[in-house]
């Protein structure tokens, strides 16, 4: 569990870096990609900037993760009904 939510991180990171590349990647996509789940929902950053949050799944299971942007340390949290 931990390393999907370590991969999730990652992926958000990395999704964010690439959303500024050109919009000719978006033609390389089969129309599969665009009715997925996203993997990473509702982020959000701390009013003092030092953690963010977001809404991730692995299957059935979502979670709810806080990220100290200083240490790196996740906390998750299961909240799948």
């Amino acid at each position: 569990m931990l390393t999907s939510i370590l991969r999730a991180a990652g992926a958000l990171l990395m999704s964010s870096a690439l959303a500024s590349g050109s919009a000719a990647h978006a033609q390389d996509l089969p129309a599969s990609a665009f009715a997925r789940l996203p993997g990473t929902q509702g982020v959000s950053i701390s009013p003092d900037g030092s953690r963010f949050a977001f809404v991730t799944h692995e299957g059935e299971e979502r979670y709810v993760v806080v990220m100290d942007l200083e240490t790196g340390v996740q906390e998750a949290a299961d909240f799948s009904t």
